[in-house]
């Protein structure tokens, strides 16, 4: 699976591979111990052409919280992909994670070095998050492990 990392320490990311959900693990406790960071997980279509869409996992790290998001990715003509569950007026459909956590975090805010604070109702443990990744690999799904808000 393809991961793309930002750390917060430059504007550009860096692309990784991770074979497997052990090395997607290992990742994920490394950023935690740097200030920020954010993964993107996905499956190329080269790498997993039994799965129709490709959808994305993404992981914004703060130490030991994080904050996730999950979207259907499909290629166009021109192999860009693009968030394929749409509502009516063309607006993507995201998932966000649902968490409990009582303050503000600071996560980076896309890609980059910038930084935002979001509400705790949309962080969970990185336990969690690391158990999300994990049913990631095995089923390219939504994972079932937390509890997630669709937004339109």
């Amino acid at each position: 699976m393809k991961v793309t990392v930002f750390d917060g320490t430059k504007a550009k990311a860096d692309k990784v591979v991770c074979k497997t959900f052990e090395e997607a693990e290992k990742l994920m406790r490394e950023c935690a111990l740097k200030p920020l960071a954010s993964l993107y997980f996905g499956y190329e279509d080269s790498e997993c052409p039994e799965f129709d869409e490709s959808p994305e996992l993404s992981v914004n790290i703060n130490g030991e919280l994080a904050m996730l998001s999950y979207c259907y990715m499909e290629a166009d003509e021109d192999d860009e992909y693009e968030c394929d569950d749409y509502e009516e007026e063309g607006e993507p459909c995201l998932w966000f994670s649902i968490g409990n956590h009582k303050d503000k975090v600071r996560f980076l805010n896309g890609k980059g070095m910038k930084t935002s604070f979001k509400d705790g109702e949309n962080v969970v443990t990185l336990e969690q998050a690391i158990e999300c990744v994990k049913q990631f690999y095995k089923s390219n799904e939504l994972p079932d492990c937390i509890e997630w808000d669709r937004i339109c």
